[in-house]
């Protein structure tokens, strides 16, 4: 969620990326539009709510599938 108590979304996705920068991330936003455009870091997938099983699922293997890929 991009709206939380303390930190934006924006902030926590830069500080995960800055302590790992391979880590792979799934957002949901009600939002996607507007957010997608400001936040550019690979491995960051984007899905808008409410939230459909089997697109999760596609995103999911998708990031586990280029994991697998540059390792």
């Amino acid at each position: 969620d991009m709206t939380m108590p303390v930190m934006s979304g924006e902030q926590l996705i830069n500080a995960l990326y800055t302590r790992d920068p391979a880590i792979k991330i799934i957002c949901f936003s009600g939002h996607y539009q507007d957010e997608q455009q400001a936040i550019e870091i690979p491995g960051l997938e984007w899905l808008t709510k409410p939230v459909d099983g089997r697109k999760l699922a596609q995103r999911v293997n998708h990031l586990l599938k280029s994991t697998h890929e540059s390792q």
